[in-house]
């Protein structure tokens, strides 16, 4: 009997096996393995759509990305998206998109069309975005914040769209659906920068410092170069061209490697940006024009030579080349004309800072564009060299009948008719100034510094460094609380006493961290923001602790971000949006209720509208 079973067991595990060897092991369900749930629509919107909650100011002036689509350009930027239409052969901004009109992001960070009519875009923190005449939709990853940050985007043969992620990998969008493929490493290995896909299917991927990486559903991920790369792109015969910053590198379909630099006929070896259009391949550069590789060598286009931009992306179409730069969209045509095409009446910069109010106007510090005023539904801009000792401004404020504008290098007074900068040498304890607050009712002026207090007192200035008083010279805030002065430092609170500083730290207080962020009065209590510990509350003797674990959205409070409306405190929560605080408990505002860049800097009240200063714009309430 048991013979008769292994006569029938036997030709079967026999043509099991030949199976096998004939069709090849089964291959694992990439789809099943791979699918990434974390992905969810968190808006979606008409294309018409105009938010009634919010008025959004930007800087769209860096050119990030240059996308076609039905007769129309559409310029991904760090301030939305331009979208540029070209009339009697000049290229003209015809609209401005931002999260006013439904973009879950001002920060493009890339773009991309598919092959049914849509366009899509990368961001910076939010997720991507797709876009078609009817509506514009917007997806983000709920779990893995790395995920948000889209480095690059690109659509296959098939209709897939595929993009990078610094941090979280590479995507593949197939169906509605997300798919995740992470390379074995950390962090940065899994920071794709740059992806191109030829017709076969390969992809090619470029990291930030950890190598390039081939990859395709079967093998897995490969590594194949270490050069630090800026661009891919893909011929018409399959093979990989690679922008580096010391080069031009030509990786052919047989493996044979290929160096192009200024030996070769480029005129700079440092390549940003690379396009193909038909068998010509347009080279970007930082700072030195343009290169085209046609019928084998290279050439400089003449008129190219014209702006000394660094150039972030390129587009060739219907004779017209399209250059995305820091400053614009730099058009040119044939060897000679060319152009410049720049938004109007915006920010000059989009990290804000600072603000204050000089009546109706609206002053604002930019991080490191410099800063500028709002007034009669126009903006006007102050930039380094002209107008400021530098581009990074931390801190402004209307003291009396002049603006002060705190910046790295010193403390610029503009008044009604001059400008006056102080600094290290006729002032000031140190030049990077950090923070400002007035004492109306004694006439005393707090400058916060990177080397200790300036206090402008009866004409005169008193500087206080660690060898004068304070315990800490690096201020993070200055505030004058009921006629007293208190200054926030790396090291602890600092308040200034009949002539002398009292230091509180989490050695001899209930303060839970030393980075004293701001310091404010809000009922009848002394609140101590921290980067790192939440807030901190004192009345007299008695202190409490809030932080996460009683609402708060993070244990940063942003430096100088403490304002206070209709009895509420208002804060920049460390990348959380704003944390809103009655005194017992918190509410928040982020990107579920329109304010789609969640580091907040700066908060300002006029006339029931309030002003939001982030790191990506300026948000005003309707």
């Amino acid at each position: 009997m048991k013979k008769n079973k292994l006569k029938i067991i036997l030709p079967v595990i026999t043509a099991l096996i030949l199976s096998l060897l004939l069709t090849g092991c089964p291959k694992p369900d990439y789809d099943r393995v791979h699918l990434d749930p974390d992905w969810t629509l968190i808006s979606q919107v008409p294309a018409t759509f105009i938010n009634p909650d919010w008025e959004v100011h930007t800087s769209s002036r860096q050119i990030k990305s240059i996308t076609f689509y039905n007769g129309r350009y559409y310029l991904g930027t760090e301030g939305g998206i331009l979208i540029v239409e070209m009339s009697g052969g000049e290229a003209k901004i015809v609209e401005k998109l931002t999260s006013e009109h439904g973009l879950s992001s001002n920060y493009i960070t890339c773009s991309a069309t598919d092959m049914n009519n849509n366009l899509w875009f990368g961001t910076k923190n939010m997720g991507v975005i797709k876009i078609n005449d009817i509506e514009i939709i917007c997806y983000r990853n709920m779990k893995n914040p790395n995920a948000n940050f889209v480095t690059d985007i690109t659509c296959d043969r098939n209709g897939d769209i595929w993009f990078t992620s610094l941090g979280a990998g590479l995507f593949k969008i197939q169906n509605e659906r997300f798919y995740r493929f992470t390379a074995p490493g950390d962090f940065k290995v899994n920071s794709f920068t740059r992806i191109a896909v030829t017709d076969s299917g390969e992809i090619y991927l470029a990291t930030i410092n950890s190598g390039n990486y081939k990859f395709d559903i079967v093998h897995g991920f490969t590594r194949f170069s270490d050069e630090i790369v800026n661009d891919l792109e893909i011929d018409n015969f399959g093979n990989l061209w690679m922008a580096t910053t010391s080069g031009l590198i030509l990786i052919e379909r047989s493996g044979e490697r290929k160096i192009f630099n200024s030996t070769h006929g480029l005129n700079s070896d440092y390549i940003s940006s690379l396009f193909f259009s038909g068998s010509n391949l347009y080279i970007g550069t930082m700072g030195r024009g343009i290169n085209v590789y046609e019928q084998n060598r290279f050439k400089t286009r003449t008129n190219s030579k014209a702006y000394q931009d660094n150039i972030s992306c390129l587009y060739f179409n219907d004779g017209m080349l399209f250059a995305g730069t820091e400053n614009g969209l730099v058009t040119y045509q044939g060897d000679f004309k060319h152009g410049r095409v720049k938004p109007e009446n915006e920010p000059g910069g989009n990290i804000i800072m600072s603000m204050d109010f000089d009546g109706e106007t609206l002053w604002v510090g930019t991080f490191y564009s410099g800063a500028g005023y709002f007034s009669n539904s126009n903006w006007s801009w102050l930039r380094y060299p002209n107008d400021l000792p530098s581009n990074e401004v931390n801190a402004v404020k209307k003291i009396k009948n002049n603006i002060f504008i705190g910046t790295s290098s010193g403390l610029l007074i503009i008044s009604r008719n001059s400008k006056h900068l102080l600094n290290r040498e006729n002032g000031l304890p140190g030049s990077h100034v950090t923070a400002l607050d007035y004492d109306p009712e004694n006439d005393v002026i707090l400058v916060g510094t990177n080397r200790g207090l300036g206090m402008m007192e009866k004409g005169g200035w008193r500087r206080f460094n660690i060898y004068s008083g304070l315990h800490n010279d690096s201020i993070m805030s200055v505030s004058v609380v009921e006629g007293k002065y208190w200054v926030g430092t790396i090291g602890g609170a600092e308040l200034y006493r009949n002539g002398r500083f009292i230091k509180y730290d989490v050695s001899n207080s209930r303060l839970e961290n030393n980075q004293i962020s701001d310091i404010t009065l809000f009922n009848d209590e002394i609140i101590f923001g921290t980067f790192g510990g939440g807030i901190t509350l004192k009345k007299g003797d008695s202190w409490r602790n809030l932080s996460i674990r009683d609402g708060m959205s993070s244990e940063e409070v942003n430096p100088n971000s403490f304002c206070i409306i209709n009895e509420l405190l208002y804060f920049g929560a460390g990348g959380r949006g704003v944390d809103i605080f009655d005194g017992m408990n918190f509410i928040n505002i982020s990107w579920k209720q329109g304010l789609t860049s969640e580091n907040i800097f700066c908060i300002k009240e006029k006339n029931g509208r309030i002003y939001f200063g982030t790191e990506n714009g300026l948000f005003v309430t309707k």
